[in-house]
């Protein structure tokens, strides 16, 4: 999962088709598909309606990769407080 560097930033949009006009979060797909080009992560990208049709987000399929990103994160800091602790300590 080293490789995932780029990424899609998280919008919030409002929802008018509701009566509460709520605000929902989410990823543009075109720009999860860029981030995640070259990687064997493209089910996590929809498209329908043929090479003109609009693109969704299959989230149930990016979870796993967004939950790994995490681990690989928490194992970096986790490495990086134990090195300034040592630092510190010396």
């Amino acid at each position: 999962m080293t490789g995932v560097q780029t990424c899609a930033l998280p919008i919030c949009f409002p929802v008018t088709i509701t009566r509460d006009r709520s605000t929902q979060t989410g990823f543009i797909a075109q720009e999860l598909q860029v981030a995640l080009e070259g990687k064997n992560y493209v089910d996590g990208i929809v498209q329908q309606g043929g090479s003109e049709g609009y693109y969704s987000v299959a989230y149930q399929n990016i979870i796993p990769i967004l939950t790994k990103a995490i681990q690989e994160l928490k194992a970096e800091l986790d490495q990086a407080k134990a090195e300034i602790a040592t630092l510190k300590g010396a």
